[in-house]
């Protein structure tokens, strides 16, 4: 009968190891960020996490996690084994085959953003962003700020009435429709197209994340060449730096 054939062995993790890949699971960051957490030992985290690797519950990944120097390290990404074994739902995440750079950066502006959508799609060929989210001026207050301090290169709207960077017209609910694209391989490719795209899909302003190596090489060209109508939707930003910032906001008020 069903019952007397063998079962596949259920891999065994200690309730430590559970612990840290559950971690791992809820939240992208550095190895050591995660042995703090569950107040573990590094050298007993460590050997934790070459289990997990061993078992392929859990890559290791050298990126960059902010800016300046000292600025890379080791997160730690969960496999699609460890949310099965975990018996957790795959939170929703971006493209397939995303680099784990694109992926740590996305994901962690969407938990620290408010009412920002992960991999939002919009408008009538459900064109896909990084991120979407109406713009508040009192929720996104930091937001805004983030945005700011980061600020690579932009247009200023001639126009009086503007909130900030943001220019919204109050009669147009659709003049508020902001997406964060962050572009970590060829933003002089794909950037253009982005914003053209988000364009005609609706969205008022693109923001073009870049990271450091590309900041330092940015092209104005990459705006100025586009028509005329679409160079005050966008705006280029370090995309560390408005990272950096909103965990600055958000650790001073003691949120997550």
């Amino acid at each position: 009968s069903q019952k007397n054939e063998p079962q596949p062995p259920k891999m065994q993790l200690s309730e430590q190891e559970k612990m840290l890949l559950n971690s791992i699971a809820s939240t992208l960051q550095p190895a050591t960020a995660h042995y703090t957490k569950l107040k573990l030992h590094p050298a007993t985290g460590t050997k934790f996490k070459k289990h997990l690797i061993a078992l392929q519950f859990i890559t290791e990944e050298t990126i960059l996690v902010r800016a300046g120097k000292g600025s890379s390290a080791n997160v730690l990404f969960p496999t699609d084994s460890a949310f099965k074994y975990l018996g957790l739902k795959k939170p929703k995440g971006t493209k397939g085959g995303d680099s784990p750079q694109h992926q740590y950066l996305v994901r962690s502006l969407a938990n620290i953003i408010p009412e920002s959508q992960l991999e939002f799609m919009i408008g009538a060929e459900r064109k896909s962003v990084d991120l979407f989210l109406c713009l508040k001026p009192e929720l996104h207050k930091d937001f805004i700020e983030a945005v700011k301090v980061s600020i690579i290169f932009y247009i200023a709207n001639r126009d009086n009435e503007h909130l900030d960077i943001f220019y919204i017209e109050t009669n147009y609910p659709s003049s508020n429709y902001v997406a964060i694209e962050i572009e970590c391989s060829n933003p002089q490719r794909t950037g253009p197209v982005n914003i053209q795209k988000n364009a005609e899909a609706g969205i008022a302003f693109t923001i073009l994340g870049l990271l450091p190596a590309e900041a330092k090489k940015f092209n104005p060209e990459l705006i100025t060449g586009l028509p005329e109508a679409l160079q005050r939707k966008v705006i280029v930003v370090d995309a560390l730096k408005l990272l950096d910032y909103l965990r600055e906001r958000y650790d001073r008020r003691g949120n997550p």
